[in-house]
């Protein structure tokens, strides 16, 4: 149970080292292009517009390849319930990448660890 507990305040604590994607130049502009270049390689979401990275589909898909891929979503979309609690069904450790209310709302982290 310890080390279980200990796994569930790991992934809700904030990452000490925040990925910054905003230095970062878009390559992606277009949706299609950002669903293909995501499906082989989640982490190029980091890539997209930010109007991309807020897209739900595209960041979802990115999140097919690559677990940690919601790092590079918008924080809009990060701070969205509904889209997070779908994120964290997929990937436990998309939790650590959710906005701080999310990271501390129940029904979020009781999804996180079923």
């Amino acid at each position: 149970v310890s080390l279980y507990v200990n796994s569930l305040i790991a992934l809700a604590l904030p990452l000490p080292l925040a990925c910054d994607d905003s230095m970062q130049e878009a390559r992606y502009f277009e949706k299609a292009e950002a669903l293909q270049a995501v499906r082989q390689d989640g982490s190029r979401l980091r890539l997209a517009s930010m109007e991309l990275r807020g897209d739900e589909e595209v960041v979802l898909e990115a999140m097919s390849e690559n677990r940690e891929a919601l790092r590079h979503a918008s924080s809009n979309l990060r701070a969205k319930k509904d889209f997070v609690l779908e994120a964290v069904k997929r990937s436990e450790s998309a939790l650590r990448y959710a906005s701080d209310s999310l990271r501390a709302d129940k029904e979020v982290v009781l999804e996180a660890v079923r």
